[in-house]
């Protein structure tokens, strides 16, 4: 047992966002059991954390652990009702040590996926998902009766409710993603992770296994992954929403084929790790009539936001970004590690989070001025980057940005861009032109 303050500090230090305000208040005993973490009041529990593994937790006969896709050491536990191969899900336990779950306070930090919470859970607090980036799914039964403010706040999830609960009555209300479906089978097809309602079936995800040698070396043959019209003899119906993780294995992908119907794209819907890394395929294709998204020379875009999606994780040797897109998307690049080097248009003014994260072969960058913003570990782990020059235009750099490399920066005197490297780059920074002679 500890107090719930030393939680609440490791959850904020671990999942990157901001601290939640939270229904237990601080320094509540709390208790574990398993893999969570529960404060009690009136003999009753309320989650306040999850550790993310399996440890010690005794399930019962209806479920089963499976392998989450890409990491063959890590189980996940799956109803057997879901019939699913190799879809990370988790079903929250209805009682803690004997203690009915009532509530949920804080359930941000290691979970993946598909949530089922149990139909004893009758308050959600406030932010109790918020900032949950690896979700995509979560039932929420109709005993739920109160979810407080910003539950699920910069939490790109769909939630499955019951039609006319309190939950849905929530969701419409604050324009979440929201599906009647609570009593559905997911089935597998080919890789294709599907529910069937009214002989309809619903695309939520890619999960197939790869193929290795006696070895273990990867023997997989390169596919081009176009979305099928049919699944188990049923017609599909649209898909207009890549959640994360969508794409969530097999790495010898030739193309990925982005249906017209698409017309929204979550953060890292390519994801396999927690890092987010785009998706293992050679070029990205868009249908022609996408009133969205569009591929140049096989890069995604976004030609609303003129924003660059994503770039393929096999991209080799150099890439020039098109004149006229005005922003690199978060994890664009990220371990592209076959980069050699790229040139940034002058139109871009926004270089996302994790943008070339671990583009460890990258030599040579130039961010031109006019970029006022530069994310979170942008340029983290490019050990091969042995300099970067910061145009004056930079008025905003994120939490280690250029960790993990001993990266000297060009800067000018007098810019944002000084303050930062003498505050967090120590001596690792030189000045630039005419400068560098004061």
């Amino acid at each position: 047992m500890k107090k719930r303050c030393l939680l609440a500090l490791a959850l904020a230090a671990c999942c990157m966002v901001s601290q939640p305000a939270l229904a237990v208040p601080y320094g509540t005993e709390t208790f574990f059991y398993g893999d969570y973490e529960y404060a009690l009041e009136n003999g009753q529990a309320t989650i306040v954390g999850n550790s993310g593994g399996q440890s010690g937790l005794p399930w019962d006969d209806e479920r089963i652990a499976l392998k989450r896709p890409g990491a063959k050491d890590a189980p996940a536990l799956l109803p057997k009702a879901a019939d699913t191969d190799g879809i990370w899900r988790t079903v929250v336990p209805d009682s803690l040590n004997g203690y009915p779950v009532v509530a949920i306070d804080c359930l941000v930090e290691g979970l993946w996926g598909d949530v089922v919470l149990p139909d004893t859970v009758i308050r959600i607090e406030r932010s109790a998902f918020s900032g949950s980036h690896r979700l995509y799914a979560i039932t929420i039964p109709p005993s739920v009766a109160y979810i407080g403010e910003a539950a699920f706040e910069d939490c790109p999830v769909t939630l499955r409710v019951t039609e006319g609960s309190y939950a849905a009555q929530y969701a419409q209300d604050n324009d979440l993603a929201y599906t009647y479906d609570l009593s559905y089978k997911v089935f597998q097809s080919d890789g294709w992770l599907y529910t069937l309602t009214d002989g309809v079936a619903t695309i939520y995800g890619y999960a197939k296994d790869g193929e290795t040698d006696d070895q273990g070396h990867d023997i997989s043959p390169y596919i081009d992954l176009v979305f099928p019209t049919h699944l188990g003899g049923c017609p599909v119906a649209p898909v207009t929403r890549l959640p994360l993780p969508f794409f969530q294995a097999y790495h010898n992908l030739a193309s990925i084929t982005i249906p017209a119907s698409v017309t929204q794209i979550t953060d890292y819907p390519f994801t396999l790790s927690y890092i987010p890394r785009v998706a293992d395929a050679a070029m990205f294709v868009v249908a022609p009539d996408n009133p969205v998204y569009e591929d140049i020379d096989g890069v995604l875009f976004d030609k609303r936001s003129k924003t660059l999606i994503a770039c393929p994780y096999r991209r080799i040797g150099h890439y020039t970004i098109p004149e006229g897109v005005t922003a690199i998307a978060d994890g664009a690049f990220s371990r592209c590690w076959q980069l050699t080097s790229v040139s940034i248009a002058p139109s871009v003014t926004r270089i996302g989070a994790y943008a070339f994260d671990a583009c460890q072969g990258l030599t040579s960058l130039v961010i031109p001025d006019g970029v006022t913003h530069i994310g979170d570990r942008a340029f983290n782990a490019c050990f091969e980057l042995g300099s970067v020059t910061i145009p004056p235009s930079v008025t905003s750099i994120g939490d280690e940005a250029f960790d993990y490399w001993p990266v000297t920066l060009t800067v000018t005197r007098g810019s944002y861009a000084e303050q930062y490297a003498e505050e967090v780059q120590g001596g690792y920074f030189e000045y630039a032109g005419a400068d560098a002679q004061e």
